[in-house]
């Protein structure tokens, strides 16, 4: 599925087509960001998109700490290696 994209990375299009599909669509629990579930740091810490996110971007505390508005640490810090001053605090924990 992903060959036929241009784009760099095309596996999140190609998820989304597929979770949009059965029989995914009805098994899969989709969460909000500040559910507290997972932080997708690939695209919610990242400028360019902070004028189009839904939600509020995850906080980066206490040197490698990533929680919700509410502090509720997430249970998955996705992508964090997109940044490289969160790829050396990762590093160093």
């Amino acid at each position: 599925m992903c060959q036929g994209f241009k784009t760099r990375n095309p596996d999140q299009a190609a998820y989304n087509l597929l979770l949009s599909l059965e029989p995914y669509k009805s098994v899969t629990k989709f969460n909000m960001s500040e559910d507290g579930w997972a932080a997708q740091l690939g695209t919610s810490m990242v400028d360019k998109f902070s004028k189009v996110l839904v939600e509020k971007s995850p906080i980066f505390e206490n040197g490698v700490l990533f929680t919700n508005k509410n502090k509720k640490p997430f249970v998955i810090v996705h992508q964090y290696n997109r940044r490289e001053d969160l790829k050396l605090n990762a590093l160093n924990c």
